[in-house]
């Protein structure tokens, strides 16, 4: 049949865009299950800690590593870990286990998919530890092997410094087991010499391994690590009976002495404790330092032992608080290097690493969906059991969004608030709504907009989002509204009021009506004893009025309006002693007469200072009756207060 181009052409298309459609379906192979790398190594005794690396064929499918057949682990082979790949990679950190010399196998098996799982090989080899690993000609030694054949006699031999000579051991002809592993002991031949290696053990099917084992005069340190002015305890052997020890520290190229003329006993054998001396802080993963010992004899007798200077170990948990599922990072320093680390989330296992040279690592896991609100401990140990904890708390998510303010005024700048409980990784929008329903303005409230206070605490900063009232915005009620801009779920809403703001003459308006209840209050007075003056009823209309007196526009000019003061038209209708009462333009006031110049005196009042005529009142100052003057102070006394009062709360607010 004859295809034409064009029909070529469309069939291609089809073609391409099915694969593509093919390629992105989810559970679709990606390729086959893969061991990229077994590190360090693919050779090792067992004990060995190895990462082993590759890809699976499902995006974050579950991997599990077997070892040499694929079922549970029954002691000699089967599962020895699982993860979860991330995206289509996978890391696994085990530990290879007690086994015979010899090819083995790591399979890794793609439990989300059918595709066969991949095999890479492990050779294991021979291998032996001498505890102690010194000692001195009739001591006895302690051997372990592992990777031997199975089921086969081992030998065990010295070096005399010329020759491989045999050695006696208990028991006298030691078997592997059928996985390879032996134990026996020895008690150090008088003609060891001293040689890396001189200890060794043979199989009887040739497999063979070695050790050194240090003979003669030593010291032992113990701990062998710690902290600076962390107690040490040092014991040594072999040195000269009945004599004197001194110890020394090696610093930088000097030794210092730490313990001088300690005893040594019949045997040669002293132990002395001090405390590490005040040196700078190590390095990681630890500073070496070098402890001599020697004696006093003629021919003095020495043995050097390391110290290594650490520091605790530690690690960071960020955040320290979120919700179940939310991502952890942890970070570490100061374990031991180059070991297998787990971290557990209270007494669950949630991560695994092996930490870098220097003892630090970071990994990070996901908080455990049966975990319970409140606080957990995380904790990261080693393998050599060096551990550190540290705290992290559950939490429900609490989140705030609101307008700074629930009443704002014409023109006036209106910005957003907020606070959470924890970091958040998504979005907000948010916007503002006229009484109408108008838009007037709207946002974006992005993750890094908060501001960590405390592990547990953020906070919008501010002032990040705001909004612009227009001088005419619509009086009345408004809307403001904030949701996840990606679920568009509702996060929360609050009302807030506009209102025209207040003038100079609207507080002129108010101190009218302030002064007329005052005036009212003269009808009031029920009784004049002396110099107090009894008031039937109350003030709460006076108090009210004040208080509702919007003088917002004032606080910025009160100087100015107490300077203006002496400019009223001020005359004194009243005198009493030194008090003066004063009529203004503003109304009537009371002050202290403070001075008079000629027909003007100088008045101090609650207001200001101000100069005032008293030509009506010069000639008859005493003829105005004593209550009204008492009257007056009183209300002006009263309408002072409330002033004040309510001057500074408008001030503050």
């Amino acid at each position: 049949m004859q295809i034409n181009k064009k029909m070529y052409t469309t069939l291609m298309i089809t073609i391409l865009t099915l694969s593509m459609t093919f390629a992105i379906l989810p559970g679709t192979v990606f390729g086959a299950v893969t061991i990229g790398a077994v590190a360090p190594s693919d050779t090792g005794a067992p004990g060995t800690t190895v990462t082993i690396t590759g890809t699976t064929t499902t995006v974050g499918g579950e991997v599990v590593l077997y070892w040499d057949q694929i079922h549970a682990w029954d002691g000699t082979s089967g599962e020895l870990g699982r993860v979860y790949a991330t995206g289509t990679a996978y890391t696994i950190v085990v530990t290879i286990p007690e086994a015979k010399v010899g090819v083995h196998y790591l399979t890794v098996d793609d439990l989300s998919s059918d595709e066969a799982p991949a095999t890479a090989t492990y050779t294991i080899t021979s291998g032996i530890a001498i505890d102690p690993a010194v000692g001195l000609p009739g001591d006895a030694i302690e051997v372990t092997g592992t990777g031997f054949n199975s089921s086969k006699t081992i030998s065990m031999e010295y070096w005399n410094g010329t020759a491989w000579l045999a050695l006696t051991t208990a028991p006298i002809a030691p078997q592997t087991s059928p996985l390879g592993s032996f134990t026996c002991t020895f008690t150090i031949p008088a003609t060891l010499a001293n040689a890396d290696p001189n200890v060794r053990a043979t199989d009887s099917t040739a497999n063979t391994a070695s050790a050194e084992l240090v003979v003669g005069p030593y010291i032992v340190v113990t701990p062998i690590k710690g902290l600076a002015a962390s107690t040490l305890q040092v014991t040594g052997r072999g040195f000269t009976a009945n004599m004197l020890v001194d110890l020394r520290w090696l610093i930088g190229t000097t030794y210092v002495t730490v313990v001088n003329d300690s005893p040594i006993d019949a045997t040669g054998t002293f132990t002395v404790t001090f405390s590490v001396p005040l040196l700078p802080d190590a390095t990681a993963p630890g500073t070496d330092y070098t402890i001599r010992a020697i004696d006093n004899a003629a021919s003095p007798i020495a043995a050097d032992a390391t110290f290594t200077l650490i520091q605790n170990a530690a690690i960071t948990v960020t955040p320290g608080a979120g919700k179940v599922g939310s991502a952890v990072t942890v970070a570490g320093t100061w374990f031991t290097a180059n070991k297998l680390l787990t971290i557990t989330f209270d007494d669950t296992d949630v991560a695994a690493v092996v930490t870098g040279s220097d003892g630090s690592f970071t990994t990070s896991f996901n908080v455990p969906a049966a975990a319970s609100i409140g606080a957990h401990t995380i904790t990261a140990t080693d393998a050599k059991g060096v551990t550190a904890s540290k705290a992290y708390t559950v939490i429900i998510l609490s989140l705030s969004l609101q307008t700074r303010a629930t009443e704002y005024a014409q023109g006036d700048v209106l910005s957003v608030s907020g606070s959470a409980n924890e970091g958040l990784s998504y979005s907000i929008n948010w916007n503002i709504k006229d009484p109408n329903g108008v838009l007037l303005a709207s946002g974006v409230i992005a993750p890094g907009d908060w501001q960590m206070i405390t592990a547990a605490s953020y906070v919008l900063s501010y002032p990040t989002h705001t909004a612009q009232l227009p001088a005419d915005a619509t009086v009345g009620t408004w809307n403001f509204t904030a949701t996840n801009a990606g679920t568009t779920a509702l996060i929360s809403t609050n009302l807030f009021t506009v209102s025209v703001p207040a003038t100079l003459d609207s507080v002129m308006d108010g101190i009218d009506e302030v002064k007329d209840q005052l005036d009212d209050m003269t009808d009031m007075i029920s009784d004049i004893d002396g110099n107090v003056v009894t008031i039937k009823g109350d003030v709460t209309s006076v108090k009210n009025l004040v208080s509702a007196l919007d003088i917002s526009v004032l606080s910025a000019d009160i100087d100015s309006i107490k300077v203006a003061v002496a400019d009223l038209e001020a005359v004194v209708t009243a005198v009493a002693g030194d008090v003066a009462t004063v009529q203004t333009t503003l109304g009537t006031l009371e002050g202290t007469i403070t001075s008079i110049d000629g027909n003007t005196a100088t008045i101090e009042t609650a207001v200001g200072t101000l100069q005032a005529d008293i030509t009506d009142v010069k000639g008859n100052v005493d003829n105005m009756p004593a209550w009204i003057a008492v009257v007056l102070a009183l209300v002006a006394a009263v309408a002072a207060i409330f002033a004040v009062i309510t001057i500074r709360q408008k001030i503050a607010g």
